[in-house]
């Protein structure tokens, strides 16, 4: 079943990050729906959030080739159920008011 994820990475800040990374979603045949940078001023790490709309086998294929790759320091993904679950708890408030 494909869905909203969204991989959230810390990494170094080098030059060839962002082609590393790109190379990894390519290669696997998965589009990049959304992608924000933030750069912390004081450390030389950067956050990349990616969101893309796939399965749960490609997602976890994309993970372990990112984890292959020296410069990324962190990786998270946000479950898509967690999504749904917001959604939902936000149609049952407003119905109680």
């Amino acid at each position: 079943m494909r869905s909203v994820y969204e991989i959230s990475l810390i990494t170094e800040n080098t030059l060839e990050i962002f082609q590393r990374v790109a190379i990894v979603f390519s290669r696997n045949r998965v589009m990049i729906q959304k992608m924000n940078f933030q750069t912390y001023n004081k450390s030389q790490n950067s956050n990349i959030k990616i969101e893309i709309f796939s399965d749960e086998i490609k997602v976890n294929r994309i993970l372990k080739q990112l984890q292959k790759i020296i410069e990324l320091l962190d990786i998270q993904v946000v479950n898509p159920n967690h999504f749904q679950n917001i959604a939902h708890n936000k149609e049952v408030y407003l119905c109680q008011n």
